[in-house]
């Protein structure tokens, strides 16, 4: 053929032919770089959704109206007495955190701030750099953290407009150094025990799985899934163990939960740790320190085995897609159900939950309550327990709401508004807002003993 090099043609046409068959195969077969790939898909997905971020995260929406402070309720004369962690975050409270703003603090009941976190946002954000996205210092939060015997917080962070959201977690000293910190996928709200070890959500970019386990359903997602674990933590940070929580399911016998899932990319969607108190281990049949937790895509609180990961008990369908189980002295689990309460009042409530029955009542709202209602969080939200037991309190996040509510009688005794004036952050980020204050999201609020922050420490200044 006159005019045309029929070898490099030929030559041309077999690169192409052996890029088309490559390729089929690394879609059939999951060769590299599929891996590679569909992670790059997904991270491309999640950055399509980019959210405003001129702002710092968590407000709920812009309000001049409201106070420049947390402000606090007494609602009834039994309410408690116990100091307060609150959950904060980037540039919050920035008239006691000057800098990057109070990760966190603590107060007594009339709203008083005795003690805060002020940490390096810099530093956690070069730290998480290796994730996709825009990790900045004002899309970082902290989501779940847990107070340590010398003062310091162990907390989880996760990011806006980065992928993947979850991204690591921290150690924390009293003055609000990082003692240390890594990007490892750690996520939602954590547990410590006495000896300060560490059981924490922590999540794995898996790639190439068709099947759940060793059963017969098919995965759907085409992507990169979050698979859901438990990783357990030693004080000085290094991993002990990590347990998978497919597998477990999977090779305890709870095949059928795989079926039927809203999102095969995020299956499970582990959302909390605790731990079974030595008091209840025996009723329950578990070992002390076993790991009570919170799957919200099937909608499951379960018991592992805090060595091998392995079910012990499962209660499935009595709540849906909830956050935060949490034991009361009884061995019943209190839990902040999201999807499963009534309409009129809402849609989310608190249930109580029998672990050996799966009698599930209502804690919260009850008939004819009408102050706090509607009550209502998509998604999130969190539980503490009294030292007593006998209170909880519910940080609501979609409403940014603290509400301790007695137990035994549904009753709503105290709440706080996480309000907060935000005029340093407008001035530090030169950002324009006829709005200078806000409501935030409430992420967690944690009881804390009068024995406790005396013992850790707290409310004077570090050496």
């Amino acid at each position: 053929m006159e005019g045309i090099d029929v070898a490099r043609l030929l030559f041309g046409m077999s690169l192409l032919l052996l890029a088309f068959v490559y390729g089929v195969a690394t879609a059939k077969f999951r060769l590299w770089p599929m891996a590679q790939l569909s992670e790059a898909r997904q991270a491309f997905q999640a950055l399509t959704r980019v959210e405003n971020d001129s702002l710092m995260q968590g407000i709920l929406e812009l309000d001049s109206n409201v106070p420049a402070m947390p402000q606090t309720t007494m609602l009834a004369a039994d309410a408690g007495t116990e100091k307060l962690l609150v959950t904060g975050g980037s540039y919050q409270l920035m008239q006691r955190c000057p800098e990057f703003g109070c990760l966190a603090w603590i107060i007594d009941r009339n709203g008083h701030v005795l003690h805060s976190w002020e940490v390096d946002l810099d530093a956690l954000a070069a730290t998480f750099s290796g994730a996709a996205g825009r990790v900045l210092p004002r899309n970082l939060y902290p989501i779940g953290m847990a107070l340590q015997s010398d003062g310091g917080l162990v907390v989880t962070f996760h990011g806006r407009n980065t992928f993947p959201y979850q991204l690591g977690i921290a150690r924390i000293a009293r003055d609000g150094r990082i003692i240390w910190a890594r990007l490892d996928y750690s996520h939602h709200w954590l547990v410590s025990d006495a000896a300060g070890r560490i059981y924490t959500p922590a999540m794995k970019l898996v790639n190439g799985m068709e099947y759940f386990g060793n059963s017969a359903v098919k995965v759907r997602c085409k992507v990169a899934m979050y698979a859901s674990g438990v990783d357990v933590i030693g004080p000085d940070g290094d991993i002990e163990r990590h347990l998978p929580i497919i597998r477990a399911l999977d090779e305890s016998g709870y095949r059928g939960a795989f079926y039927g899932l809203r999102d095969d990319c995020d299956p499970l969607h582990l959302n909390s740790v605790d731990l079974v108190p030595a008091s209840i281990a025996p009723k329950l049949g578990v070992a002390p320190g076993d790991l009570l937790v919170s799957l919200r895509e099937p909608s499951i609180i379960a018991l592992l085995d805090a060595r091998t990961g392995a079910i012990r008990r499962l209660v499935a369908d009595r709540t849906a897609a909830q956050h935060s189980p949490r034991f009361l002295p009884d061995g019943s689990v209190l839990v902040f159900d999201n999807l499963g309460g009534d309409r009129a009042t809402g849609g989310s409530r608190i249930a109580r939950i029998d672990l050996l029955t799966g009698k599930t009542t209502t804690v919260f709202p009850q008939p004819g309550e009408t102050q706090l209602v509607p009550f209502f969080s998509s998604d999130g939200s969190h539980l503490s327990i009294s030292p007593d037991g006998r209170r909880t309190m519910v940080s609501l996040k979609d409403q940014g709401l603290d509400i301790e509510i007695d137990i035994a009688s549904g009753r709503p005794i105290w709440k706080m508004e996480k309000t907060l004036d935000i005029s340093r952050y407008l001035e530090f980020a030169n950002v324009q807002s006829r709005q200078t204050r806000a409501r935030f999201k409430a992420y967690g609020t944690y009881y804390v003993t009068d024995q406790q922050f005396r013992n850790a420490g707290l409310g004077r200044p570090s050496r």
